[in-house]
C-alpha cells in the first residue's frame, strides 16, 4: 500500500451498531487484520504467532509493547530524573 499526504489524513467511517467510529486508514487495515485473526481457530491463531515470533525485529517490537503497556499505569519522570537515578546507582556499587 503506497502512502500519500491525503491518504494518510483522510478517515474510515464505519457504522457499528448506531454508531460511527472514524479510523485513519491505517487503523482501519489493522481492524481488518484483528477481525480475520480473531476468525482464525486457535491452532492457526496459535501458527501465525509462532511465526511472528520467529522474526527477530517483530519479536523485539512485541515485547517493547508489552512491556510499555504493562507499565502504563505507572507514572512518568522526566529523562534527567532517570539519568540522576542511573547516576547514583552506579556511585553507590
Amino acid at each position: 500500500m503506497t502512502s500519500s499526504p491525503i491518504y494518510d489524513i483522510l478517515c474510515v467511517i464505519f457504522f457499528f451498531e448506531k454508531e460511527v467510529i472514524l479510523m485513519s486508514p491505517k487503523e482501519a487495515v489493522a481492524d481488518v487484520f484483528m477481525t480475520a485473526f480473531r476468525a482464525l481457530s486457535p491452532a492457526e491463531q496459535d501458527a501465525i504467532l509462532a511465526r511472528m515470533v520467529q522474526d527477530q525485529k517483530l519479536r523485539e517490537d512485541l515485547i517493547d509493547l508489552a512491556i510499555a503497556e504493562a507499565r502504563s499505569h505507572e507514572r512518568s519522570r522526566s529523562f534527567r530524573t532517570f539519568l540522576a537515578k542511573i547516576k547514583k546507582e552506579r556511585k553507590d556499587r
